[in-house]
């Protein structure tokens, strides 16, 4: 009979082990079976030699040149990544002084306050000025005379481009053009006019005060030609119109003539130049040119200082985006020595023979080091214990452009300038206020 074991029934769960059976001297104690550092671990146990915590062996310094080699193959892959952040940082730094230099140009000049003393200046001048009246009815005048050439030549050039056909939308504006072109040349005219005319008239005074007998009595009648040649063209053209009116008043049959059309549209010209230009008020046109470029500048300087902030928040964004990356590839390279002493570690407390306890960590102060130092972010993790230098190759011209590009240094001239043109904008202000009143 068999024996009483074999009666009972084999566990339904229990699988038959296959494989090889190893002696225990074996050296391949990777469970991976790969070709890790664990290959010829047993080896390395048995032939590492006695020695000091702080010293290392020839493993031990292989492990940390291969780390080494990789930390320098990791940083060359990120080099594109690192040139970008760079040239990015670098960019904005110019375009901020760019910013900063136009600001500058304003402030270090005292634009501003120098026109606020001329806007001052042009109110307080003493000089004749046309009456009240003129200055407010001259306006309306050229604008109506504007008017009705705008409408008559429309008239004129819709009758010749088209004839008798109606007139399109399309048709209307270019053919309001030549009158639109024409009462804005009245403006420019009697504008152009007034000025020098101005000039000569306040001249010829002065000389007057200076003459005696009858050279001022003769030089004194020569404005007098100017004065007239308005009113007498005016009462000729009235008085031909007036007769063709009394003629068809008496049911006579009046034939307007070519000549009477156009001088009377030439005497609506002339009118409204000459009161254009005798309403030329030089107090006002210069209290408006100086207002005209104070606000200019105004507009400008505060144009200038929002880029100028702007372009300051850019250098920040993109100069702490570099700081990052350097910080992380730094940390890069510091975890592929990391690997390394993961090992020397982990053998250490497998054979025993470099102490029983490790070597003593870095201080804090190996974390936080120069920051113009690169070297002193990889310091070794255990004091007194040598590890190869890192070469860092492309961190070495990031490092140096986050020394120099730093936007703090420039955030201060800028709070300084930004300080100088607030001041003067005070002060212009105050100036223009007395001006006003």
């Amino acid at each position: 009979m068999p024996p009483e074991s074999a009666k009972q029934p084999r566990d339904r769960h229990e699988e038959p082990i296959s494989g090889r059976i190893v002696p225990s001297s074996s050296h391949h104690t990777c469970t991976h079976g790969c070709d890790c550092w664990k290959k010829g671990f047993q080896d390395y146990i048995d032939r590492s030699p006695e020695r000091e915590p702080h010293e290392t062996d020839n493993q031990e310094a292989h492990a940390l040149l291969v780390a080494r080699n990789r930390a320098i193959r990791d940083v060359r892959r990120r080099r594109g990544e690192l040139a970008a952040a760079r040239h990015s940082v670098i960019s904005g730094h110019g375009a901020l002084q760019e910013r900063m230099n136009r600001m500058r140009s304003l402030t270090g000049r005292r634009v501003l306050p120098g026109l606020a003393e001329r806007h001052s200046a042009e109110g307080s001048r003493e000089e004749p000025r046309p009456p009240f009246w003129l200055r407010v009815v001259h306006w309306p005048v050229v604008i109506s005379a504007g008017l009705f050439d705008l409408w008559y030549f429309m008239q004129i050039f819709q009758l010749i481009s088209l004839g008798n056909r109606s007139a399109s939308l399309l048709d209307i504006i270019v053919t309001a053009l030549p009158g639109l072109v024409l009462a804005v040349g009245l403006v420019v005219s009697g504008h152009l006019v007034g000025a020098p005319l101005y000039r000569a008239m306040r001249r010829h005074e002065a000389l007057q005060e200076q003459r005696r007998g009858l050279k001022r009595w003769i030089c004194g009648l020569w404005p007098w030609p100017m004065r007239l040649a308005l009113p007498m063209t005016l009462i000729f053209i009235t008085g031909l119109w007036g007769a063709f009116r009394a003629i068809e008043a008496n049911g006579g049959q009046a034939k307007v003539s070519m000549q009477m059309v156009g001088l009377l549209v030439m005497a609506l010209a002339v009118t409204a130049i000459v009161i254009k230009a005798a309403a030329y008020d030089p107090v006002a046109e210069g209290r408006g040119d100086a207002r005209r470029d104070l606000l200019l500048v105004r507009v400008r300087l505060g144009w200038y200082r929002r880029q100028a902030h702007r372009k300051l928040a850019e250098c920040r964004r993109s100069w702490s985006d570099l700081c990052a990356l350097r910080d992380e590839v730094v940390a890069q390279v510091r975890g592929r020595y990391g690997e390394a002493y993961e090992f020397i570690t982990y053998a250490r407390g497998m054979h025993g023979k470099a102490g029983q306890l490790p070597p003593s960590f870095a201080t804090m102060a190996a974390f936080e080091p120069d920051p113009e130092s690169l070297a002193g972010r990889v310091e070794s993790d255990f004091q007194a214990v040598d590890q190869p230098p890192p070469e860092f190759a492309d961190l070495r011209e990031v490092q140096r452009v986050i020394l120099k590009y730093d936007p703090e240094s420039m955030a201060e001239e800028l709070a300084r300038l930004t300080g100088e043109a607030d001041s003067q904008l005070t002060v212009t202000s105050a100036l223009s206020g007395e001006a006003a009143r």
